[in-house]
């Protein structure tokens, strides 16, 4: 994961500078590009940012949040749902904890809050063309690299 994470920044970093992209934060693509191949965390970081951007839409309508504030709130929220939904999985069944890592917590209120900064449809469509390229990018590293 720290490859994928590691090689998802640095092309957010190029993304951004070359083609004036946003996309979501400069661990999200790396992150989201990991889990590709994994449909039931993808489908769970998925719901938890849906759920996230319904709870800070709820909030924001009761109290006025913008900058450090919204970010805080976002996570919050986050933490909360990622959490929720992992213990709902693992009541299930689900053999063992989907997100082992700590990062995971944090990922669907880096989407929310960049996609409320930065546009709906525009930093979405940066997301997934920046992780589709690493996606990409770990593949042919994986398909390239030598092996003793």
């Amino acid at each position: 994961m720290i490859e994928a994470i590691a090689i998802g920044v640095l092309v957010s970093i190029l993304v951004a500078e070359f083609l004036d992209l946003s996309p979501s934060g400069f661990v999200v693509p790396g992150f989201l590009a990991y889990y590709l191949d994994q449909p039931i965390p993808l489908a769970l970081l998925i719901l938890a940012t849906g759920l996230t951007a319904a709870g800070e839409r709820l909030i924001t309508r009761m109290v006025l949040l913008y900058g450090r504030r919204l970010l805080a709130i976002d996570l919050l929220l986050s933490i909360n749902f990622v959490f929720i939904l992992d213990y709902l999985i693992s009541m299930v069944g689900y053999p063992l904890p989907l997100y082992s890592d700590s990062i995971s917590y944090f990922m669907p209120a880096l989407i929310v809050f960049s996609l409320g900064t930065g546009g709906f449809r525009h930093g979405l469509l940066s997301l997934a063309f920046t992780t589709l390229l690493v996606r990409l990018l770990l593949l042919a590293l994986t398909l390239f690299s030598v092996s003793s």
